[in-house]
């Protein structure tokens, strides 16, 4: 969603969470082995829930904003530990997905799910919200993939699905 055509009161919400997303991407990517990645973004997932249970967590910007943010209106648990591990599977069988099919999933995973919590958080939701945000999440994480590809090819990998090839 473009934090332009928000009210304030929706943006705070919406940098909240696309700060967390960056924060596991750049988990993700500075780990120089899959296993470290997993490691760190356990480390998330387990801090996303010390947020959610109001206890004291780490000095970590990202995570009391979030803490502050669940505070203010209840976050689900269920759609930030689906962000969490959307990541943590990219960093467990990362690389080019199989099938477009593969590629959908995972924006669904991502970029749905950040957009739901958008939406949670700022109290608005319905059937055909979701509906929406469903399908914006997917082509945001389809376009997204599309836009890495030139970026990608000069590090050697391919982020647009093998069945397109």
């Amino acid at each position: 969603m473009p934090t332009s055509h928000m009210t304030h009161g929706m943006r705070s919400p919406e940098i909240v969470l696309r700060a967390l997303n960056v924060e596991l991407t750049q988990a993700l990517a500075q780990a120089t082995d899959p296993r470290l990645a997993a490691v760190r973004l356990q480390w998330w997932r387990d801090q996303v829930d010390v947020a959610l249970r109001s206890e004291r967590v780490p000095d970590h910007p990202v995570l009391r904003a979030l803490q502050q943010l669940h505070l203010h209106r209840p976050l689900s648990k269920y759609r930030l530990h689906r962000l969490v591990d959307a990541r943590a599977a990219e960093a467990g069988g990362g690389g080019q997905p199989e099938t477009l099919g593969d590629l959908e999933g995972a924006a669904e995973a991502v970029e749905s799910s950040t957009n739901y919590l958008i939406a949670e958080a700022c109290g608005v939701g319905s059937r055909d919200l979701d509906h929406a945000l469903s399908h914006l999440g997917k082509a945001t994480g389809m376009a997204l993939a599309l836009a890495g590809t030139v970026p990608g090819l000069a590090r050697g990998s391919v982020s647009l699905p093998r069945d397109l090839w």
